[in-house]
């Protein structure tokens, strides 16, 4: 099974880097379990219009795009159980 993700965050604050950093570990623990993901950083502050276009309104967001529907986890991501649980990754 394949997920596209997209992580949206702001800049190369200490926050944003630890999104990365977690967003990283869960497609990486994912894809050794047999998970192919698709993982997409969207730094807000280069790109203004995916804020407008993708209705993004907290960061860090994390959004599973792909299969539909669409699921968000706002804030750490640092329990993947949690995470996978709430993204429909299972």
């Amino acid at each position: 099974m394949k997920y596209v993700l997209k992580l949206y965050i702001s800049g190369e604050s200490e926050r944003a880097k630890t999104a990365k950093e977690e967003a990283y570990a869960l497609s990486n623990y994912h894809y050794n379990g047999g998970y192919e993901i698709e993982l997409e950083i969207i730094d807000v502050m280069k790109n203004k219009d995916a804020v407008k276009n993708d209705d993004v309104f907290i960061l860090p967001t994390l959004e599973r795009v792909f299969p539909l529907p669409r699921r968000r986890v706002i804030g750490q991501f640092s329990d993947m159980q949690k995470v996978f649980s709430y993204l429909g990754i299972e």
